[in-house]
């Protein structure tokens, strides 16, 4: 699935990691390392504007890239979206409009995308009162149509950000952080059905008087009740009709850490929630997916105390080992992760080379890293970063990432086929 977070490339001067654990369970495996396809732009149209934030998802017949696209004009920036063949073909060339905007000339941004019967549902947030954001959504069908326009996902007193969303074969889960307390993040979610009627919490056109202030079923709300608490940046995978949710987490002893809660039949499953990874350091930047009743989640680690590697779990409630997926020289970070036959495909931002690139490595279902080094998938002179994966047929997933434009031109979208 997308790990859908506002990102921005970072410094990329090289920081050397100090991690020297073992990589994975058991040996690699010896199978050929999948093969990176021709690097494709999503769209050449509009070429002073920038793109950023991509996220993707497969409906089993088509992918459908999402993005935000930024207008030199100054005109608010917009979700746009393009569709893919199963081949890597990009089907909508010149991209088209998801989101219809405001008239006080809001941004629309981060979005998030899941497929469910047939059609696309994108989330995204909004501005529109000026200070608090709220989530807006759409539905796009298989042949690019707007099967149902932008409408208020969530419109309530709170702020809304970070949407993520999965499809478990009858419903979506939306999840979000919301601030009920502004100062105080924690985590919601709505269920909703394929055309996105959501049937929790309240949008602006359900909601009664009383209230304005609950947006949905809280995964995990302090609500300001333990101070220094602080739920961020959720991701959500289905395994099997269950929900997985994980989410960057301060409430805990160490700085940041990944926790998460099983979400099954309107509830949470796991109160208070379980500990995915806590080693001394920042664990942040979750990303999840899932197979039937498997899991991996993967995140962003600063054990040791400097650098940044990608490390991973493959346990249904965070009780596994922790193992590291992509490390060594340079800053390894903004993962995401998608299902590669019985196993997964992980992606990440690479700085070994002194740049920004794309690397790739396949992980068992049961931990083992086939690639301990990485392989890249998206190398050159620019800068190529914030990754997002989806898995198609054939054993084959959909790389998109933002690559930055040579001598001061915008960054786009660009994809690969992983074979």
């Amino acid at each position: 699935m997308q790990h859908r977070h506002p990102r921005a490339l970072v410094a990329l001067a090289l920081i050397t990691s100090t991690s020297a654990l073992a990589v994975g369970a058991g040996a690699p495996v010896s199978a050929a390392a999948p093969v990176p396809g021709t690097e494709h732009v999503v769209t050449a149209a509009r070429a002073a504007n920038s793109h950023a934030n991509a996220a993707v998802a497969w409906n089993g017949s088509v992918y459908l890239v999402v993005w935000e696209e930024h207008f030199a004009n100054g005109d608010p920036a917009a979700i746009f979206g393009a569709r893919v063949s199963v081949t890597g073909t990009v089907l909508d060339p010149n991209g088209f409009r998801i989101s219809t905007g405001d008239s006080d000339g809001a941004p629309q941004l981060d979005p998030a995308v899941a497929a469910g019967d047939g059609n696309f549902m994108v989330v995204w947030v909004d501005a529109p009162e000026g200070t608090y954001t709220d989530l807006d959504a759409a539905i796009v069908g298989g042949n690019g149509a707007l099967v149902r326009p932008e409408w208020s996902f969530r419109h309530v007193d709170n702020g809304q950000y970070d949407p993520s969303i999965a499809w478990n074969g009858s419903r979506y889960l939306v999840t979000w952080e919301d601030g009920p307390d502004p100062s105080d993040p924690d985590i919601f979610a709505a269920r909703a059905y394929a055309d996105g009627r959501s049937y929790d919490g309240c949008s602006y056109e359900s909601c009664l008087d009383d209230e304005y202030d609950w947006p949905g079923l809280p995964i995990r709300a302090t609500l300001g009740e333990i101070d220094g608490s602080y739920q961020t940046k959720p991701v959500v995978a289905a395994a099997g009709s269950r929900f997985h949710v994980a989410w960057q987490d301060t409430e805990t002893t160490t700085a940041t850490d990944v926790r998460g809660a099983r979400f099954q039949l309107g509830g949470v499953m796991d109160d208070p929630p379980y500990t995915v990874a806590s080693a001394s350091g920042a664990q942040e930047e979750p990303a999840i997916a899932a197979i039937g009743d498997n899991l991996l989640t993967v995140w962003t680690d600063r054990r040791g105390g400097s650098g940044r590697d990608v490390w991973g779990d493959t346990s249904l409630t965070g009780s596994g080992a922790d193992f590291r997926i992509g490390g060594g020289t340079g800053a390894q970070y903004e993962p995401t992760v998608s299902t590669r036959g019985s196993g997964y495909l992980v992606a990440w931002t690479d700085t070994r080379n002194g740049n920004a690139d794309v690397y790739t490595s396949r992980v068992s279902a049961t931990g083992v890293v086939s690639e301990p080094a990485g392989v890249a998938a998206a190398r050159s002179s620019s800068a190529e970063f914030a990754p997002a994966l989806a898995s198609g047929t054939g054993n084959k997933q959909l790389l998109v990432y933002t690559k930055s434009g040579s001598a001061g031109a915008p960054d786009r979208l660009n994809l690969r086929l992983i074979g």
